[in-house]
């Protein structure tokens, strides 16, 4: 049975695009009860493929999954796309039923496949909310607020979530899943005091603050209007301290960054999940994303599974590595690392050393304005060098992706969330 609740507050346009999805997937399961789940390796596919696995789960749909920069030109078994761009459908040649659940406009036309994808929101979000045309999805679509935030979609006047998103906030805060509350964007603002949760704060990144838990103490004391946040949490603070606090954190963001920042990246929306392993959902996607990429998007998908032992591995992963990644956008900042540039075809590619949580470090290098929109982070490694296959995608289209695939230059392994590029003369 569908979900009423989402079904009340979907639009006409969304469930034009959701519904031959959801109907598809139903179909597939009455009549094959096997799928095979491709999904693009990037943060916002590997979330989306733990909200259907989740679903399939419950079900007992069986199902195996495969992480892959390009799907298959022929799909021989019944399928389901995760993360691909939604041009994709053109070039796939599917022998049974199959769905892409994907990225930009849906294409034109009679396609061999069924596509939903709706510009502005996440993969997982549209995964959540075509599912929900066939059943209630449930907590794990929680997950799908944390992929909207990675994707940078909380772009409304309150920094509010906007897309199918702000749909499945209304849906999950009407069942008391998520709660929201207009504060200032800390990690674990709602249960730890405001000099514990500065240095925890990842998204936005807070040079000087960020991981120097003493650095942070000293200054809120540093400032009489400041003090009276220490020992208290953002709900139990002061109003005029906290407006204060926001202040003095976006004047840092400015100062600190090459690129303009919104004022809603430090005050806006926060999205709480209480009964969740990972609450503060802000913190989440940044814990996914330096836990998965260390990990493998297996990890994510194993929310699916086993919501609170994944979460566990991935929160663990992302508390050893933090520091070291706060040092390298530190030293990036203070100009003692030096960024090296190279052409990886039509892509311009910024080195910035080693990996450590390198899709967290490339998230904010970009929002520091020390990586142009346009280019792709690199990180070197003994192998040869790391990229974000998701940030590839959007700097150069799937066309780059294919074309360095097949040429052997760009090689992707098993699950992980990065991809290879082996030997700079592939540029």
């Amino acid at each position: 049975m569908p979900d009423e609740a989402f079904s009340q507050i979907m639009g006409e346009r969304e469930a034009s695009v959701l519904r031959p999805a959801a109907t598809q997937i139903a179909s597939i399961v009455k009549e094959y009860g096997f799928v095979r789940v491709y999904v693009f390796p990037s943060l916002d596919a590997a979330i989306a493929s733990a909200i259907l696995v989740h679903v399939l789960r419950r079900f007992s749909v069986r199902h195996s999954l495969i992480f892959r920069l390009i799907p298959p030109r022929e799909i021989v078994s019944p399928s389901i796309l995760l993360g691909y761009p939604a041009a994709v459908a053109y070039d796939v040649t599917p022998k049974r039923a199959s769905v892409l659940i994907g990225i930009g406009e849906p294409p034109q036309g009679i396609l061999p496949l069924v596509v939903a994808a709706i510009p502005g929101s996440s993969v997982s979000g549209v995964t959540a909310a075509a599912l929900s045309e066939l059943t209630v999805v449930g907590r794990i679509s929680a997950y799908s607020v944390a992929a909207g935030i990675w994707e940078r979609l909380d772009r409304g006047k309150r920094g509010e979530l906007t897309g199918i998103e702000t749909g499945i906030v209304e849906v999950l805060s009407l069942e008391n899943i998520v709660e929201t509350r207009f504060n200032i964007r800390l990690a674990r603002w709602r249960w730890l005091p405001t000099e514990k949760s500065l240095p925890l704060t990842w998204l936005p990144f807070l040079p000087g603050l960020t991981e120097q838990p003493s650095r942070a103490t000293e200054w809120l004391a540093s400032d009489p209007r400041l003090q009276q946040l220490i020992g208290k949490t953002m709900d139990e603070a002061p109003e005029q301290s906290a407006a204060t606090l926001g202040e003095k954190l976006y004047t840092l963001l400015k100062e600190s960054s090459k690129l303009p920042r919104r004022p809603t990246e430090v005050v806006g929306l926060n999205y709480y999940y209480p009964s969740g392993p990972l609450p503060d959902l802000r913190e989440a996607a940044a814990a996914l994303a330096c836990g998965g990429s260390a990990l493998g998007g297996s990890v994510i998908v194993g929310l699916g599974v086993n919501e609170r032992l994944s979460a566990a591995a991935v929160y663990a992963r992302y508390r050893l590595e933090a520091g070291n990644a706060a040092k390298r956008l530190t030293g990036l900042l203070r100009g003692e690392l030096k960024a090296r540039r190279l052409r990886l075809g039509r892509v311009e590619v910024t080195l910035l050393g080693e990996p450590v949580c390198p899709l967290l470090v490339e998230h904010e290098a970009h929002r520091l304005g020390y990586a142009d929109n346009e280019s792709v982070v690199g990180f070197e490694s003994s192998e040869g060098i790391l990229v974000s296959p998701s940030s590839l995608l959007r700097a150069g289209g799937i066309e780059v992706i294919r074309g360095l695939a097949e040429q052997g230059c760009l090689v992707h392994k098993w699950d992980s969330l990065t991809a290879l590029v082996r030997g700079e003369e592939c540029g």
